[in-house]
C-alpha cells in the first residue's frame, strides 16, 4: 500500500466511526470493537513495519514531551525575568479598577534575580547611550 491508500484507509475508518456516533447508535464497546479490529487489520497488513517502528514512534514522543516540558519552564522563566514589575502592578491595578476588585497587599513578589537582570540591562543600554555620544562628538 503506498501512502495515499494508508490515509484513504485511516480517513474511510475515521468517517465511519463519526457517521456512527452521530447516529447515536454506537456504544462506547462496539466503538473501541471498530478501532480494535482497525488497528487489528493494520497490524496484520504492516506486520513487521509496525512492529519495527512503533518502538521508535515512542521514543520520539517521549523526548518531544520532554522537550516541550522543557521549553514551557524556560518560557514561563524568561518571561518572569523579562516582564518589568511596575507594568505587571500597573496593568494588575488597572484590571481591579475596572472590575471594582481590591489588589491584595500580600501579593508574591518577583525573584531578585530578575530585578538584577533589568538593572543589568539598564546598565548596558546606559553604556550603549553613552558610547554613541561619544562618537557623535568624535564624528
Amino acid at each position: 500500500m503506498d501512502q495515499f491508500e494508508k490515509q484513504f484507509v485511516k480517513m474511510e475508518v475515521q468517517a465511519e466511526i463519526m457517521e456512527s456516533l452521530m447516529a447515536g447508535s454506537t456504544s462506547l464497546s462496539t466503538l473501541e470493537g471498530e478501532v480494535n479490529s482497525w488497528m487489528q487489520q493494520v497490524a496484520d497488513d504492516y506486520g513487521l513495519e509496525v512492529s519495527v517502528g512503533l518502538p521508535q514512534f515512542e521514543k520520539q514522543f517521549v523526548n518531544m514531551e520532554v522537550q516541550a516540558e522543557f521549553m514551557e519552564s524556560s518560557m514561563a522563566g524568561s518571561t518572569l525575568l523579562s516582564t518589568p514589575e511596575g507594568e505587571v502592578n500597573s496593568l494588575m491595578q488597572q484590571v481591579a479598577d475596572d472590575y471594582r476588585l481590591e489588589v491584595s497587599v500580600g501579593m508574591p513578589q518577583a525573584a531578585a534575580q530578575a530585578i538584577l537582570v533589568k538593572t543589568t540591562e539598564k546598565m548596558d543600554e546606559d553604556d550603549l547611550s553613552w558610547r554613541l555620544a561619544e562618537l557623535k562628538a568624535m564624528g
